[in-house]
């Protein structure tokens, strides 16, 4: 989930009548929802802060941002591969537009640069935690694993 709108205000509640928290002015944003109440979700951003938004102001578009909180940058590369070459180092809170993602890897595009690589999920803030499949109960799959830990990275 990634925020629809240039100016999108977060309120402290699930309505027009309440308090606004935040104003975003960030198109593209990637934001987890947390709550669902009628039309209105309860979201965070890569920072943690927490509040409400009008579901008109969210997109389903998927983006993220690279970790805010690692202390290096981070690696594009080529192929899906540890040892593919490098095209470019992201510095953290970059944002990237997700095209997809596998359980260790997602291809990412920034547009403003029109470049487009693979960069380690473990980087990224906002393509949701994907369990080992190994790791899983016989019931549960990891469709159900991600749906439960990130509401947003389910389509």
């Amino acid at each position: 989930m990634s925020l629809k709108s240039a100016r999108a205000r977060m309120r402290i509640g699930p309505a027009f009548e309440y308090a606004g928290k935040w104003l975003y002015q960030a198109s593209g944003l990637p934001l987890e929802i947390t709550e669902e109440h009628g039309n209105w979700r309860q979201v965070r951003d890569c920072d943690g802060v927490s509040g409400w938004m009008h579901r008109s102001l969210l997109a389903s578009d998927r983006t993220a941002i690279v970790g805010p909180w690692l202390k290096e940058m981070t690696a594009l590369r080529t192929q899906a591969e540890k040892t593919s070459f490098t095209k470019a180092e992201l510095e953290p809170r970059v944002r990237v537009r997700i095209r997809s993602c596998t359980l260790s890897w997602c291809n990412v595009v920034i547009d403003k640069d029109q470049i487009s690589g693979f960069v380690e999920k473990s980087a990224l803030w906002g393509v949701g935690c994907f369990a080992d499949p190994s790791s899983l109960a016989p019931t549960q799959s990891v469709y159900e694993e991600s749906r439960l830990a990130w509401v947003f990275d389910v389509a």
